[in-house]
């Protein structure tokens, strides 16, 4: 019998996330990276996922609470926080059927483990509980400690009464105010591997000066929260502070460096440029401490906090107290939190849409709150263990392999369509995608529904296609090279058409072969498309304008195709449309500043482009994510603003100082800088640069 759906969606998510960071050494010949993992490691993998999900600590540490073994006190995996006020000990049983359960013997062996623990007679426990042992005293000696006993099993039967009276009995025998017990059951694993394994619900604990609350239907609160007081919320908490936000930080903006240069400055200053955050909360409470001074102080706790607009400030004010603490205490922010207790289903979405105003919003930018596409964004999560991306800013797809934006997919599913008219809507405006409108485009597009598989196969090969066509267009010259640049939505719209698409939905089809057909089909279709843009439009039309008409892409179309079904011979392309010896070309950022190709405030990635840059740089880049991006300004010496250190400098500079930051001597003498920095999804400086130099020459 087949493992149910729940089940294999918990496994895959254990798999991914934990195979690397619990200790099987004791277990020869079994890990999690087997195609059929053992009840014994995904057991414990489980216990791992139980504490990372309760205690919000890193995947390491959860990795390394796992005691399970000889000796292990019938205790799977210890937990302390940093604090040594909070302790977790779970016992986990795995069952592949998803009808896990405790027996009577398990449970009497949890229950004197937990008794040996809090009676520190812990000389037979084995070599792993040993080392957590220090911090195990340390909480258990602390008086406010709470401690709770974790019961996670891959089933949804309520654990035996006679099993939680044993437990209960631990609980009354300690004290509920020290003691509890939280059970975790196979819907409780399936929510939080929907959720994502890195997704933990953040409490915050506020101190607010000049605090009020607002008179109105809907219970908040606001006032001014010290600068310091924020950058400790992202020292902890990172980027899941904005987790309801339409985006996530930019990066260092052109904005966000003023703020960052007002708040180390100026520091006094800084509330009266600074339009504030705005924190959207499953509740709000206030103490009665302070509670009777209007406009005073006021202790404020936040549970189920997220910050839906200010995500920018947030970032800017943790980059600023971090390299000077001392504006810590100066420097105030206007926080308003508004609890979402007895508010109407949508309102805290309307309060994130209404907010967004600091940073310029892109209509893209509100389908983060689709929940067709938050459920998209889970399925790939699931089944294909791949990044989704929907806000601008989410820094977090390392490579192709790892995933895909939601820009990507809605332009596969685009191509995919069999309507040529949305492609030219598309290629006039691109924001003709997300809206305006209450039915954009892309709606259309997701309407069905598509699955994770749908999807990211039409990703794979809308990358084909792309890849084949830059290659294909750097043999072009000219209108050849025009009709590649402006025709490639329309190209790749062809080939999705005359490609094998009836299995695009199954995972376990064959799609490398089609893949492969399709690569090879895209030269043919470029020069078809060259051949009767010209056979229809007459030699001297505008590229640009035809592939931005809706008339003309479906003759094309129409053409294209019907030459591809009956196969008759190539087209020859005409001389003047082949790229001859390679001329002199203007410098790249002068060509792109001149065009007015990347708006201000742009992010860019830096990409290694050789094996030894890869290797060389891997580490030094992960130790430090802002170490990667930089922010572009159209100026023509120093366009890139460097978050790592909110410097200006020329791409070929940056690229340089990186290479020699990280591999010394091994970085050479000079390097292309252009060629190392890309705006995702669109293509290096490099290939930017050349395409405005190409759409120069046929406006011309």
């Amino acid at each position: 019998m087949a493992a149910p759906i729940a089940v294999r969606h918990v496994q895959n998510a254990l798999q991914r996330h934990f195979a690397d960071v619990v200790d099987f050494s004791d277990l020869p010949g079994r890990s999690l990276e087997d195609e059929d993992p053992p009840p014994e490691c995904l057991t414990r993998a489980l216990a791992a996922l139980a504490v990372k999900h309760l205690s919000g600590c890193d995947l390491a540490e959860a990795g390394a609470s796992v005691i399970d073994g000889a000796g292990d006190g019938g205790i799977d995996a210890v937990h302390v926080d940093s604090t040594r006020s909070r302790m977790w000990l779970v016992q986990s049983k795995w069952r592949s059927k998803g009808n896990g359960t405790l027996d009577l013997g398990a449970t009497l062996k949890f229950c004197e483990g937990v008794g040996k623990i809090l009676s520190t007679e812990v000389d037979g426990f084995n070599e792993r509980f040993q080392k957590l042992w220090p911090d195990v005293l340390e909480a258990i000696e602390n008086p406010a400690v709470k401690i709770t006993l974790v019961v996670a099993v891959l089933g949804n039967e309520p654990v035996n009464e006679e099993l939680r009276a044993r437990l209960d009995y631990l609980v009354e025998l300690h004290g509920s105010e020290i003691v509890d017990v939280r059970y975790l059951h196979l819907n409780d694993f399936q929510k939080i591997v929907k959720a994502g394994v890195e997704h933990v619900k953040i409490d915050l604990d506020v101190m607010v000066d000049r605090c009020s609350e607002h008179n109105g239907p809907f219970r908040a609160f606001f006032g001014t929260v010290p600068a310091g007081q924020i950058r400790r919320w992202y020292d902890e908490h990172g980027d899941r502070l904005f987790d309801q936000n339409i985006r996530r930080s930019l990066g260092v903006t052109r904005v966000n460096q003023e703020l960052i240069t007002t708040l180390q400055e100026s520091p006094k200053h800084f509330w009266y440029f600074n339009n504030g955050i705005t924190v959207l909360a499953e509740s709000v409470h206030r103490s009665v401490k302070y509670s009777g001074v209007a406009g005073g102080s006021a202790e404020l706790t936040i549970r189920g906090a997220s910050i839906v607009n200010g995500a920018q400030t947030v970032a800017a004010v943790h980059r600023a107290v971090r390299d000077r603490p001392e504006v810590g205490d100066q420097g105030q922010i206007s926080v308003r939190f508004i609890s979402l207790e007895g508010c109407p289903e949508d309102f805290g979405k309307s309060v994130t849409t209404a907010t967004n105003t600091q940073n310029q919003v892109e209509q893209r930018d509100f389908v983060a709150l689709d929940p067709v596409q938050a459920g998209l964004r889970d399925e790939i999560a699931m089944s294909l263990g791949k990044t989704y991306a929907l806000k601008r800013g989410e820094q977090i797809i390392p490579s192709q392999e790892a995933g895909c934006t939601v820009v990507e997919a809605a332009l596969a599913l685009l191509c995919a369509h069999s309507r040529p008219d949305w492609v030219a809507r598309v290629k006039e405006n691109e924001n003709t995608l997300w809206g305006p409108g209450e039915d954009p485009l892309y709606k259309k597009l997701f309407g069905a529904s598509p699955s994770a598989a749908k999807v990211w196969n039409s990703v794979l090969l809308l990358r084909v296609v792309q890849e084949r066509l830059v290659a294909a267009a750097e043999r072009r010259e000219g209108r050849g090279a025009a009709i590649a640049e402006q025709g490639k939505l329309l190209i790749a719209h062809l080939v999705f058409q005359h490609t094998d698409t009836s299995e695009i939905g199954d995972l376990d089809a064959d799609w490398e072969t089609e893949l492969e057909n399709a690569a090879d089909l895209v030269e043919l279709v470029l020069d078809l498309t060259i051949h009767y843009v010209d056979a229809e439009f007459g030699s001297a039309s505008y590229p640009l304008t035809t592939f931005k008409s809706a008339e003309r892409c479906a003759r094309l179309t129409e053409l294209v195709l019907h030459h591809l079904q009956v196969g008759e011979s190539s087209p020859t392309v005409p001389a003047p449309y082949l790229r001859p010896k390679k001329s002199r070309r203007p410098r790249t950022v002068t060509t792109l500043v001149n065009a007015g190709t990347i708006p201000d405030g742009t992010l860019l990635e830096f990409r290694p482009q050789t094996g030894p840059q890869r290797k060389g740089m891997r580490a030094w880049l992960a130790e430090d994510q802002d170490r990667r991006w930089a922010t572009w300004n159209n100026d023509s010496s120093q366009p890139l603003l460097w978050s790592a250190d909110g410097q200006r400098y020329s791409p070929s500079n940056l690229a340089l100082h990186m290479l020699r930051q990280a591999m010394g001597d091994r970085a050479g003498k000079a390097v292309q800088g252009p060629k190392h920095w890309f705006v995702p999804g669109e293509g290096s400086l490099v290939e930017l640069a050349e395409r405005a130099l190409r759409e120069n020459a046929d406006g011309a």
